[in-house]
């Protein structure tokens, strides 16, 4: 039924039905997998936003302890803070300043000493990250504690938090702006890289209502320190086969972004290794910069449906198979429709064959009775040619007139469309030979009944009417004679 090149294309078909409905159903669980990973990401990103916020919070309860009191002690800044720390863990310390103008400075220096911290100094860093001590300025703004007191924060009491450009900035926003600021990331020796977020408080009870205002009556800045790795420190726990990436951008007009924490994303060494890990990138925007959360995870076993896969290939191979089963079939119909057209010529020739073996010609005409189709046969049969009857009825042909005994009869069956045989015709040439035909025809009409002319076939049966006239005549003749002895 096919052919071998045939057999190998409808293969490859098969084939290339199988891989591209298998990998439909990969696409189609991947993209689901990949909306869930989305829908996971959206959740990191809203739970990120919320510890930012809740840092913020805890700088607002702190500030706001300061303006409530006009004596804030020491063990009460420690108490709320724990209890801050407590609650939200990614906050490692809370720091706390005062604004030193330069004339208060030297007093300052030695009343520190006198209360414990012997070596105490306001101090800076210089280019390569070393502590050292600050320069004069007109106002300097140093730590004064950190809540809880970890040893590798200890050397940072007294250090100036406006002598560092990157902290200087947020320092200046958070003072003018009166809301939490954060700072760019920083890299602090002995600790590693974290966020400083800040909040000024001012002197009175309340925050003042313009920024001048408020950068003339600051009092000091509480900072808080966010870990970064216990900032998502708990997301890695939960999704260790992700890879996290935070970094926050300056909109500065050049859109400069700092690292704050990357966490790779493990390598895979399955199947699903060849596929590109997902990645996504939610925005944050907290404390007056944007920080930006990226997150990469690949597929795994559980993301790709064995069943869908083998059914969807089930289903290539069946599409493929019933093509070829109904190209099958069409050639099996084609081959049918064939021989039946075969066998339909063969019929029709041996009916024109046993037409022309018992009839000289056949015609065809119009509604009308117009001859529009007379056979060849005509002129071997009559001598005359069919284009003499053409687009002519019998009335129009001169010298052909009908030969029976009941004209009227045919023309009533002409009338009423009904099929006549045998019907005898006398055509007189024009050298005044006489012809004898005879005609059969039958009506034809259309599905809708509408009647479309007549078909049939014509004999010259001139030899065969004038031998039975010679007979009759001659058989007459006998009985004249035979009547004529008997009356003699």
């Amino acid at each position: 039924m096919f052919r071998v090149r045939e057999l190998l294309s409808l293969t490859l078909l098969a084939l290339f039905a199988c891989l591209f409905m298998g990998g439909l159903a990969v696409w189609v669980d991947l993209t689901s997998a990949e909306k869930a990973f989305n829908q996971r990401v959206d959740g990191i990103q809203r739970d990120l936003a919320h510890r930012f916020g809740s840092a913020e919070a805890a700088l607002t309860s702190l500030v706001g302890l300061h303006h409530a009191s006009d004596d804030l002690k020491s063990y009460e800044f420690a108490a709320l803070s724990n209890e801050l720390i407590a609650a939200y863990p990614f906050i490692r310390t809370i720091a706390k300043t005062l604004i030193l103008p330069a004339k208060e400075r030297p007093a300052f220096e030695n009343d520190m000493r006198a209360n414990g911290f012997v070596h105490f100094r306001v101090t800076e860093r210089d280019e390569k990250g070393q502590l050292s001590t600050a320069g004069n300025r007109d106002a300097t703004m140093p730590v004064l504690l950190f809540e809880p007191l970890e040893p590798e924060f200890a050397r940072f009491i007294g250090f100036d938090v406006t002598s560092d450009p990157a902290l200087a900035r947020a320092v200046t926003k958070a003072v003018e702006s009166g809301n939490a600021a954060a700072a760019e990331p920083i890299e602090l020796k002995g600790i590693g890289r974290g966020i400083f977020v800040f909040k000024a408080f001012y002197l009175g009870h309340a925050a003042p209502h313009t920024a001048a205002e408020r950068k003339a009556q600051v009092s000091g800045l509480i900072a808080l320190y966010l870990e970064p790795r216990q900032l998502i420190g708990n997301y890695k726990k939960r999704y260790g086969e992700y890879g996290l990436r935070l970094y926050q951008q300056t909109d500065d007009g050049l859109k400069q972004s700092t690292l704050i924490l990357e966490s790779p994303l493990p390598e895979s060494r399955g199947v699903y290794g060849f596929f590109d890990p997902f990645v996504t990138r939610a925005s944050i925007s907290r404390q007056g910069v944007s920080f930006i959360l990226e997150v990469k995870g690949r597929p795994d076993a559980g993301s790709v449906r064995a069943w869908f896969v083998a059914l969807l290939v089930f289903v290539g191979a069946m599409a493929a198979g019933l093509l070829a089963l109904a190209m099958r079939n069409h050639r099996i119909g084609l081959r049918h429709a064939r021989e039946a057209e075969r066998i339909s010529r063969e019929n029709e020739k041996r009916f024109r064959d046993y037409a022309e073996i018992a009839s000289d010609w056949f015609w065809s005409t119009d509604p009308e009775l117009r001859f529009k189709n007379i056979s060849d046969h005509l002129t071997a049969a009559t001598g005359l040619e069919p284009q003499a009857f053409l687009d002519r009825t019998t009335d129009d042909l001169k010298g052909l007139a009908p030969g029976i005994e009941n004209p009227r009869r045919h023309l009533a069956d002409l009338r009423a469309r009904r099929a006549f045989k045998d019907v005898r015709y006398r055509y007189i040439d024009e050298s005044g030979r006489t012809q004898w035909w005879s005609v059969s025809g039958k009506p034809v009409f259309n599905e809708a009944g509408d009647f479309h002319g007549y078909r049939g076939t014509g004999r010259n049966v001139t030899v065969e009417t004038e031998t039975r006239k010679a007979m009759f005549e001659s058989k007459e003749q006998a009985e004249l004679s035979n009547r004529a002895k008997t009356e003699f």
